[in-house]
């Protein structure tokens, strides 16, 4: 008794031999230029001993992650998967998953990959698999999987070394589409990195302001430091008469306001100027003899 008892703990404890989905390979696919994601190709087998069985299966990734400013970030988009009917025992397919985006450089992440069998016992995990992803560039070793894109991307667009890894090499290290590459989770680029959007509290009297990516209080038209910027007198001598009402000006639009306003000055005197004109040559039409 005492050795059946044994053997069947035993037993329990010896890994299972029935067919299962294995992840036997994984790799990044090498990128062209038009590619809109990177390409995850694996090697997918049904294994096991007796009782082997055909398996349907799925090989989806549940989460990826990107290292942004030093930290790992997962609330990102995932990689899509594929659903596969009908492979048979000690037979291999090659799948392939897709982690969209048209902004192909300067990744670097994770996504977990996981084979899922469906048998008559019910939905199992098989096997889980972790693919790292580096799409940085740097010109003294661009990476295999990299060199054909690097190369079509540089000769259509050039390339510029860049400090920041926001700012777009292919075009002289301007800012890059934040919202396109953070998936709508950085929207806002505060120099020199993409960054999320403030979110403002449900207040009728509060709003957003783009400009300086902030909450605005339209009961607060000016700021304590705006405050005590004017305290300082550095508003002094502007000009507060316009045919607009001006709230609240920037010190760094202080120049743009007045040139505007010369230059409504300015236009006002030329259309003057050339009613005066119209009306003399008038008079001077009129006040000529006429002879019949």
């Amino acid at each position: 008794m005492i050795l059946t008892t044994f053997i069947i703990f035993l037993s329990f404890l010896a890994p299972s031999k029935q067919s299962r989905i294995v992840i036997d390979s994984i790799k990044i696919r090498h990128l062209r230029k038009n590619d809109f994601g990177l390409i995850f190709d694996a090697l997918i087998s049904n294994k096991g001993s007796e009782p082997k069985q055909t398996l349907n299966f799925d090989i989806i990734s549940d989460k990826c992650c990107l290292l942004i400013n030093g930290t790992y970030e997962c609330d990102t988009q995932n990689a899509y998967g594929v659903k596969i009917s009908n492979l048979e025992p000690d037979k291999q397919i090659p799948v392939s998953l897709l982690w969209p985006t048209l902004i192909l450089y300067n990744r670097v992440g994770n996504c977990t990959i996981n084979a899922i069998s469906h048998r008559a016992d019910g939905t199992h995990v098989d096997d889980t698999r972790m693919i790292h992803f580096n799409t940085t560039i740097t010109t003294d070793k661009i990476r295999d999987f990299m060199f054909y894109y690097f190369n079509d991307m540089k000769d259509k667009f050039g390339y510029q070394k860049c400090d920041f890894e926001d700012l777009n090499p292919f075009n002289k290290c301007k800012p890059i589409d934040c919202e396109l590459k953070y998936f709508g989770k950085r929207n806002y680029f505060q120099n020199p990195h993409c960054v999320p959007v403030k979110v403002c509290e449900n207040d009728p009297n509060v709003i957003y302001d783009y400009e300086t990516n902030s909450c605005r209080n339209l009961k607060q038209v000016f700021s304590i430091d705006e405050l005590k910027t004017m305290h300082a007198g550095i508003f002094n001598n502007f000009i507060e008469e316009t045919n607009e009402t001006v709230e609240k000006v920037k010190i760094d639009d202080r120049r743009k306001v007045l040139k505007r306003v010369r230059r409504s000055l300015n236009e006002s005197q030329t259309f003057a100027d050339m009613i005066l004109s119209s009306m003399l040559f008038i008079i001077k039409i009129v006040s000529i003899p006429t002879f019949l």
